[in-house]
């Protein structure tokens, strides 16, 4: 199962996004992929624009989604 730092290359660059405890992240992604929950949040940009970053958990099709909401 892919992990949140998939991306990340190195003992060092998982050290700088999750702190020195790599242990205490995994088990939080664990417990977030037992949820089957997607978290998401949305940023909102100017013109009432807004991106919706949704984090997929499903175990066949995992990863991040950008989605665009324009208001018209």
């Amino acid at each position: 199962m892919p992990g949140v730092s998939s991306w990340a290359r190195g003992e060092e660059a998982e050290e700088l996004l999750f702190g020195a405890d790599h242990d205490a992240a995994a088990d939080v992604q664990r417990r977030l992929w037992a949820r089957a929950e997607w978290p998401a949040f949305t940023v909102a940009l100017a013109a009432d624009h807004r991106i919706h970053v949704v984090y997929r958990t499903a175990a066949d099709d995992p990863g991040t989604d950008y989605l665009l909401h324009r208001p018209d």
